[in-house]
């Protein structure tokens, strides 16, 4: 798939002996931490992606947003900056905070930084990021947003894209897995895991384990962003613009398994 090259891929997938026996069942990892020290963990599957995205159409900025110690936003800094790009982060606070962390490397790599209250990040964040991209542009910079955890339509990508890795490391280790269980915080890593599982008929049990909110809530959003991915899955050649059209009209709620 057309993508940018930031991440160690594939991770190593590696089977947890002791857990296994105390659980007398095979239990393995996918050791998705090792993307790299300096991108981190999921975040930059779906970054390749919308980076990608950001840069064929000549943004010199990204904006995105998270909690005041987020991966996500560190991440994005980090992969702004190896490209020349400005950032400009928007930080969830209850307080002021110290400099340390992912917010003081935020500050290192020179990103710019607006705080905002729990209150505001819930129900604004979308419309904040939007006001620091309309000032940007006011100052002759091209922004691009980036949301939350890069958990939108071609954020999908980067897990879609997974899967299929998953898919081939088991037949290098002569095994199939049943059941994929994935922490879900913002919905992209389990909404591209099953949006490749459906099209490419793999058959296997997907469980999005909710981190905060509840279980309608990232069925919800797992359903909207695998919509919103098709048309990037017809622009890569994986599917054809009748089988997104169909998918548009047969996904649901149900397809995406939260617990």
């Amino acid at each position: 798939m057309k993508k940018l090259s930031l991440a160690n891929l594939p991770t190593k997938i590696r089977k947890m002996e002791r857990l296994s026996s105390l659980l007398n069942s095979n239990i393995y990892i996918k050791h998705d931490d090792q993307t790299g020290s300096e991108w981190s963990g999921n975040k930059i599957r779906k970054l390749e992606f919308s980076v990608r995205e950001a840069l064929e159409k000549d943004s010199d900025l990204l904006i995105t947003c998270g909690g005041i110690q987020s991966n996500h936003c560190r991440a994005t800094v980090a992969v702004a900056t190896y490209y020349g790009m400005k950032s400009a982060v928007l930080l969830r606070i209850s307080e002021q905070p110290p400099l340390e962390g992912n917010y003081f490397l935020d500050k290192l790599m020179g990103a710019d930084v607006r705080f905002c209250t729990n209150d505001e990040y819930r129900n604004n964040r979308q419309e904040i990021m939007e006001e620091m991209a309309a000032k940007y542009r006011k100052e002759g910079r091209k922004p691009y947003i980036v949301p939350e955890g890069a958990s939108n339509g071609v954020g999908v990508l980067g897990y879609y894209n997974a899967m299929n890795e998953i898919v081939e490391q088991e037949k290098e280790l002569g095994i199939k897995f049943d059941t994929i269980v994935v922490a879900t915080g913002s919905g992209g890593t389990c909404s591209g895991l099953n949006i490749a599982n459906i099209i490419k008929g793999y058959g296997r049990r997907i469980i999005g384990m909710a981190v905060c909110d509840d279980v309608d809530y990232f069925q919800s959003i797992c359903l909207k962003i695998g919509i919103e991915s098709l048309p990037y899955l017809v622009e890569q050649g994986e599917i054809s613009e009748s089988t997104a059209k169909e998918l548009a009209h047969t996904l649901k709620k149900s397809d995406f398994e939260i617990d």
